[in-house]
C-alpha cells in the first residue's frame, strides 16, 4: 500500500481521516435529540420552558466541548466549563426575574440554579402536573442536557 487517501485530499485531515466539520455536525445532531426529548415534558410544564431550557444547557455543552476538542484541552476543563457555563447562562433562563439589567445573571439567580441542582429533581416529583415554571424546577432540564 502506497498509504494515499483515496476521495478528495481537501475533505480529509491526516489526523483522523474525516472531514473536520462532522464533528460541529455531531454535536449538533446530539444537542438536536437531547432537545427533542424534552418536549415530551411540555404536557407535564404546562409551557414550553422545560425546552427552552434544554436548548440552553445544550448549546452550552455543545459550545464549550467544541472549544476543548478545538483546543485540544483536557477532559476536566471541559466538566469545569460545562458546569460553570450551565450555572451562568441558565441563571438567565430559570430566574429571569433576578436578571441584573435586564440582561445579565445575576448571583441570586445562579444560587436558584445551584439550589435547584440539589431539590429540583425532589420538588418536581412531589409537585402536582402541569408544574408550571415555579422556582427552580426548571434546573434538573438544564442540567440533563449536558450529559
Amino acid at each position: 500500500m502506497s498509504g494515499r487517501v483515496r476521495g478528495p485530499s481537501r475533505a480529509r485531515t491526516g489526523e483522523t481521516g474525516s472531514a473536520s466539520w462532522w464533528h460541529a455536525a455531531d454535536l449538533a445532531v446530539l444537542g438536536a435529540m437531547i432537545v427533542l426529548g424534552s418536549v415530551l415534558l411540555v404536557p407535564a410544564y404546562g409551557t414550553i420552558a422545560p425546552v427552552l431550557a434544554t436548548a440552553t444547557g445544550a448549546v452550552v455543552a455543545a459550545g464549550v466541548a467544541a472549544l476543548v476538542y478545538r483546543f485540544r484541552m483536557p477532559g476536566v476543563v471541559a466538566v469545569v466549563g460545562i458546569a460553570a457555563g450551565v450555572v451562568v447562562s441558565d441563571g438567565i433562563v430559570v430566574a429571569p426575574g433576578r436578571r441584573t439589567f435586564g440582561v445579565l445573571p445575576s448571583g441570586t439567580g445562579m444560587t436558584t440554579v445551584l439550589g435547584g441542582v440539589i431539590g429540583g429533581w425532589r420538588e418536581l416529583l412531589t409537585v402536582v402536573t402541569p408544574t408550571g415554571v415555579v422556582g427552580a424546577l426548571l434546573v434538573p432540564r438544564c442540567w440533563s442536557a449536558r450529559s
